[in-house]
């Protein structure tokens, strides 16, 4: 596209009279115009590069930020967090007993439950801020089925779907817990 205009401004620079004066106006015209044009396309560009970077980092630490996977108005999905750790499955939360800790809303499927978070949440909330622990380990973030989990090491990880999971257990072996955790700390 800036080709086609140098070109065009060239051409009528030709075609302006033969004055010296008028030729080194246009010039100067010209010349500001171009420097415009290709300053605005970079700053363009330039802006774009800044906001796609700045939508893809992810904070440093979610406890230090309250970032954690909303879908809806609770975090993962208002699941109940500490049945994935003491039922060994995903549990829906109930809307009666909800807490709010680290910016989010968690639900739980008994009081009891809300109370264990309540005493030691580090302990029940997932890895990763609830985003799918294979799609970080990859250096993206990406959503999460609640019904699809795994605990490694007694932290619950979370996937997109089965394939997923699958793809992040067979690479324990292979360092892809230590790889997650490096890209969330710069990634997002």
């Amino acid at each position: 596209m800036s080709g086609s205009i140098l070109t065009f401004l060239q051409i009528a620079y030709m075609s302006v009279y033969d004055h010296a004066f008028i030729r080194q106006w246009f010039y100067m015209i010209i010349t500001k115009m171009y420097s415009f044009i290709l300053s605005f396309k970079y700053a363009l560009l330039l802006l774009s590069l800044v906001s796609l970077t700045a939508c893809s980092v992810l904070p440093i630490r979610w406890a230090d930020t309250g970032t954690f996977n909303h879908r809806g108005s609770a975090a993962i999905s208002g699941y109940d967090p500490v049945s994935y750790h003491t039922q060994n499955k995903a549990i829906k939360g109930n809307h009666l007993f909800q807490t709010h800790w680290q910016n989010s809303n968690w639900r739980f499927s008994s009081e009891e439950n809300m109370a264990l978070f309540n005493l030691n949440p580090d302990q029940y909330i997932p890895e990763y801020g609830g985003y799918c622990a294979r799609a970080v380990s990859l250096g993206f973030i990406n959503s999460v089925d609640p019904e699809i989990w795994l605990i490694l090491d007694g932290k619950l990880l979370l996937f997109h779907n089965e394939s997923f999971r699958d793809s992040f257990m067979k690479r324990i072996t292979k360092g892809i817990r230590s790889k997650a955790n490096k890209n969330w700390l710069i990634t997002l």
